[in-house]
């Protein structure tokens, strides 16, 4: 799998809260915590399973809970248009 921002999507970290922007629905996501970290891997193009590892690494989490919450954060980001997953 992959995961890529979507080009109408524009973004800002505010003081750890990361806010986006979808310029073509207007529709308005912010994350904060361990989704601002997501955010950040994402847009760096980092593989979702490098992701996971990586956070293991940075948080104190289980694996099947950091992979639950991924897969939430991942499916209402794409279904707000804001990413686009292949694969």
């Amino acid at each position: 799998m992959s995961i890529k921002i979507s080009e109408n999507v524009v973004w800002r970290d505010l003081d750890g809260e990361i806010v986006i922007l979808n310029l073509t629905s207007g529709v308005y996501f912010s994350v904060d915590g361990v989704g601002t970290r997501i955010w950040i891997l994402m847009s760096e193009q980092v593989a979702p399973e490098e992701i996971v590892r990586r956070l293991m690494a940075e948080f104190e989490v289980e694996e099947a809970q950091l992979r639950s919450d991924m897969e939430s954060l991942v499916k209402d980001l794409a279904g707000q248009g804001l990413i686009e997953v292949s694969g």
